[in-house]
């Protein structure tokens, strides 16, 4: 395969919405300024690429993923029990905010409190994309699931405020937070 079918190909699928034309313009600006569209669209049927609007019809979980990498983020929570001796055996449950990138595998723990309520969680929120120090300033996608924390607290409105789109996965689907949910896993062992 040549380096114009490489590239072609890896435009094409990273540019969905793309049709014949910005593909050639895309080529163009890269150095490849004498290919058609014909030859845009004859190189895209060889590799089963088919036509924009197909292509836009429909794009997979993992195709997501991979393509947003270097923006996406994906939270949960942990719990850790600890015995507290000096009130008898009382176990006390701490909560645990994490956030992992998914492009570098990166984790950050933002805190750790006893009661995630709605106000501890708006400041979480803020914390992680601080001007100029949060982690989160330049993401632009959030994963987590459906914990009553991420859906009513205001955390999802102050994410938005900075910028950043949450996705809630869909109920009793921990793989499509695969990422977090493999770490919190590494934890547990």
């Amino acid at each position: 395969m040549g380096d114009i079918e490489k590239e072609l190909v890896k435009i094409a699928k990273q540019n969905r919405r793309w049709g014949y034309g910005k593909l050639q313009g895309a080529l163009h600006d890269i150095g490849f300024k004498y290919v058609s569209k014909d030859t845009v669209k004859r190189l895209l049927k060889k590799h089963g690429i088919p036509p924009r609007k197909d292509r836009m019809d429909y794009s997979s979980w993992h195709e997501f993923i991979r393509t947003h990498m270097d923006v996406l983020f994906a939270t949960d929570f942990f719990t850790i029990d600890i015995v507290d001796t000096s009130r008898g055996l009382k176990v006390r449950t701490y909560y645990v905010l994490f956030f992992i990138h998914l492009g570098t595998r990166k984790v950050h723990v933002a805190d750790i409190t006893e009661n995630p309520d709605a106000e501890w969680m708006k400041r979480m929120a803020k914390n992680v994309t601080a001007f100029d120090d949060g982690f989160l300033k330049d993401a632009k996608y959030l994963i987590h699931d459906r914990d009553t924390n991420f859906m009513k607290s205001g955390f999802r409105d102050v994410l938005k405020n900075s910028g950043v789109k949450c996705i809630a996965t869909s109920r009793k689907s921990p793989d499509l937070n695969a990422y977090a949910e493999r770490w919190i896993e590494s934890i547990r062992d």
